[in-house]
């Protein structure tokens, strides 16, 4: 046992033991950039947490950027995201963090989108009317306590809109109405409104071959009660 020992010891001083190397481990947001870089992707989709930095480091490989979701960020401003409407085919952008008015107005430059998502918004009213100009614009999913009634008007105005999705955004029946005359809307989702019965049949008398949802449910006057695709996988 103490010769086994000592021949060990002397492996060890001699450097004769090979060690396991150390590798060191490339971030997703790193592999994702390098692919970008090298022409093998035209997106990033990153879960694991961003900064603000690593966001501004993203312009000069931003060329081809077909598609940007940041699940995770800290300490982002709106000058982190200012290189976004250089993006010339950016068509699918999803932030999950908390979206300011001024972010919007980054935004609302990219002429490219086809769909919008940020769900955990607190942009206001005057965000939402930052989107006006975004003619392309198939697909808009967002909640924010701070958006009222008015800008239903402003998403009715959007021409190429097929598919909305409200997330605890405290529009009321009277901001419905807005909507009926968007004969291109096909989908509409609702979670967490203050819209009744009442005004979501008066919504789909005005648009009946809508497919409308308030809270995953559908009313019994859906016409589309039978099809449950959801609008993200139609709108792909």
């Amino acid at each position: 046992m103490r010769l086994r020992i000592t021949l060990l010891l002397l492996l060890l001083i001699t450097g004769c033991v090979r060690q396991k190397p150390v590798v060191e481990e490339i971030s997703q947001w790193d592999q994702q950039i390098q692919a970008l870089e090298q022409g093998l992707t035209d997106y990033v989709v990153i879960e694991e947490s961003v900064t603000g930095e690593q966001l501004r480091g993203l312009a000069p490989h931003s060329g081809p950027l077909k598609r940007l979701e940041i699940f995770n960020a800290e300490g982002v401003s709106a000058e982190d995201l200012k290189w976004l409407p250089e993006c010339p085919e950016l068509s699918r952008l999803r932030l999950e963090f908390p979206v300011t008015d001024e972010q919007m107005a980054i935004i609302g430059d990219c002429d490219s989108l086809r769909m919008l998502n940020l769900p955990n918004g607190i942009f206001s009213d005057e965000g939402m009317q930052s989107l006006a100009g975004l003619e392309n614009l198939e697909l808009l999913r967002f909640g924010s306590p701070n958006v009222t009634d008015a800008s239903l008007t402003v998403i009715a105005s959007l021409p190429s809109l097929k598919f909305l999705h409200l997330i605890d955004v405290p529009v009321t029946d009277e901001g419905l109405k807005a909507l009926h005359e968007k004969q291109e809307l096909e989908s509409f989702y609702l979670d967490g409104t203050n819209v009744t019965d009442d005004g979501l049949r008066a919504l789909l008398k005005a648009l009946p071959e809508l497919h409308l949802h308030r809270d995953q449910l559908h009313l019994p006057e859906d016409p589309k009660g039978a099809d449950h695709a959801a609008p993200d996988e139609k709108a792909d």
